[in-house]
């Protein structure tokens, strides 16, 4: 199944977010996190500006933040794209 037609580089790391039915994967060239609602069938795109390359995307903790590994550390973000 397709759940979007998107213009990734390298799209790697899936994950599923159980909490808001959203699925997050990151381009690890473009710099960019996607997020997928099941609900409402959109695609939104957070831009991170890291320093490429991107190396990783974890769930954090219940509440909708991510551990992203990137070239010069890891970042705490939350699933809107802040830091």
């Amino acid at each position: 199944m397709i759940i979007t037609k998107n213009e990734c580089q390298l799209g790697e790391a899936p994950v599923w977010f159980t909490k808001d039915k959203s699925f997050f994967w990151l381009d690890y060239l473009k710099n960019i996190l996607y997020r997928y609602d099941l609900e409402s069938k959109i695609t939104k795109m957070i831009n991170l500006n890291f320093d490429l390359p991107l190396g990783g995307l974890v769930i954090y903790d219940k509440n909708g933040k991510f551990l992203i590994g990137a070239s010069n550390g890891i970042y705490l973000i939350n699933n809107n794209g802040e830091i």
